[in-house]
């Protein structure tokens, strides 16, 4: 049973530092497992999720409706607005496909740390590294079957 809210907070308090949990018990299949759906999630943010998010602004030649002043809290915001503005549509598209690159570089760079640090299940892969696995993975590589195929 966890200890609750206040307890923990207590249990901080006194100096106390929390340890993180393990993952005690997790057998080989389970951590490939984990590793592939991790995987295939960074991938999915790269294709789908929030790795799309600047690009398809970029391309719409918008990065935010709301920000309508040069002062305030979305000056830059609105800066952006206005040099996408100014980009032709061909334009938008090179700064949209460099958007997309700066996010898979950053989940690159991320599962290049987790490998180097050995942090489970981040230090092995099915081909070479977690990275090459990334990399493959956004390429429509396919996962090995367990027969190997």
């Amino acid at each position: 049973m966890l200890p609750s809210s206040e307890a923990r907070l207590k249990h901080q308090r006194d100096g106390h530092v929390p340890k993180p949990m393990r993952r005690e018990g997790f057998t080989i299949m389970e951590d490939k497992l984990l590793y592939r759906k991790l995987i295939d999630e960074m991938v999915r943010a790269c294709l789908e999720g929030q790795g799309q998010i600047g690009p398809k602004r970029a391309r719409a030649g918008v990065w935010n409706a709301n920000a309508v002043s040069d002062q305030g809290l979305m000056a830059d915001q609105h800066a952006m607005n206005a040099l996408l503005s100014r980009l032709s549509a061909t334009d938008r598209a090179v700064v949209a496909t460099m958007l997309e690159q700066g996010f898979r570089n950053g989940v690159h760079e991320s599962l290049v740390i987790l490998h180097e640090a050995g942090i489970k299940p981040f230090d092995q892969a099915e081909e070479g590294t977690p990275f090459h696995d990334f990399v493959g993975r956004l390429t429509a590589w396919q996962w090995p079957t367990a027969h190997g195929a």
